[in-house]
């Protein structure tokens, strides 16, 4: 099925806003799978209704972040980079993942600033410090997906953490980076 297809299917007298509000409910009409492929599916007009969906910073903002990544648009980058800190972690670590995904070199620096943040954070009952580092493993892992030789030295330095968790997922990143 080509993008006109799945436009035509998805939007049968209905406008953008609406599929992007079905987002917004607990499990969408069809338990949110087909609405959520066919946005990507459609892609390019998607994007813009998403990223305003994204900076709502709702609930609904999870999807977004995951959907945006998944179109691959770099229109998405600066509103992605903004949502890495959103009061829901689940979008900040998919904002992550979709940066890693789009692979814009903007990303690098803040990027880095989320695996910086957890280097002092340890796994325990704070769950603070947990969220820091699953956003700092997300981060690594899109840092070497990005493959900017900048963050070599800030994920070399986060190896000394000692974390084993970590240190997995560093090596991982570097040795993308060196590949």
């Amino acid at each position: 099925m080509g993008k006109e297809e799945v436009a035509e299917e998805l939007f049968r007298g209905h406008p953008m806003r609406y599929w992007i509000g079905c987002l917004r409910l607990p499990s969408g009409p069809d338990g949110g799978f087909s609405v959520r492929h066919s946005l990507v599916e459609i892609g390019e007009p998607a994007v813009m209704p998403l990223i305003a969906e994204l900076k709502r910073g709702e609930a609904s903002a999870v999807d977004a972040a995951t959907l945006l990544g998944r179109i691959g648009d770099v229109r998405a980058v600066e509103p992605l980079i903004a949502a890495i800190n959103d009061k829901f972690y689940l979008t900040g670590n998919n904002a992550i993942e979709s940066l890693g995904i789009i692979g814009d070199r903007r990303a690098v620096k803040p990027l880095i600033r989320v695996v910086n943040r957890a280097v002092k954070c340890k796994w325990n009952k704070d769950d603070k410090g947990n969220r820091r580092i699953r956003a700092a493993l997300c981060a690594i892992e899109a840092l070497g997906e990005i493959g900017d030789e900048r963050a070599v030295q800030p994920l070399a330095s986060a190896l000394k953490r000692g974390d084993p968790v970590m240190a997995k997922h560093i090596g991982t990143a570097l040795l993308k980076l060196q590949s």
